[in-house]
């Protein structure tokens, strides 16, 4: 048997994943008490990574239907800014926080309150001038952040 390892390859040192997660978390917790620690699936999709994520308290952030799905697929209910209706009701009636990022949205929301159908909990994707703040720090530079209010 070969034991090379082809590549690409990930590899994962479990305990020191987990180790992270849980300074990352504190150091939330310190700074922004109540923050949520959430996982971009965007930035990494990896199936295993994304499962590992939500059986350790870290849910899946997601901005797409296709990252949706995955991390249904491997086990919990995504958060994360959902940019169709129909995803919108699906992560709301999966009990999932939505964090919103467009005037739409903040609608649809309204619409869905006023109908008397659930909307646990949503977050609001607030963006400021960054690059005002930390100038030549950011890719958008004077263009902006294309997300939030």
């Amino acid at each position: 048997m070969d034991d090379r390892i082809e590549t690409p390859a990930f590899v994962v040192d479990e305990n020191l994943l987990k180790k992270q997660v849980g300074s990352f978390r504190d150091a939330l917790d310190r700074g922004w008490p109540g923050a949520v620690l959430s996982y971009s699936v965007k930035t990494n999709s990896l199936p295993w990574l994304v499962a590992w994520m939500g059986r350790n308290g870290v849910p899946a952030e997601v901005v797409s239907e296709e990252e949706w799905q995955l991390a249904l697929r491997v086990g919990h209910a995504p958060n994360g800014p959902v940019k169709t209706r129909e995803l919108l009701a699906q992560a709301f009636d999966a009990g999932a926080m939505v964090n919103l990022d467009s005037r739409r949205e903040l609608r649809w929301v309204a619409e869905r309150v006023a109908a008397g159908k659930r909307v646990d909990s949503v977050g609001l994707r607030v963006n400021w001038d960054v690059d005002r703040d930390a100038p030549d720090h950011t890719a958008s530079g004077s263009a902006g952040l294309r997300f939030g209010f």
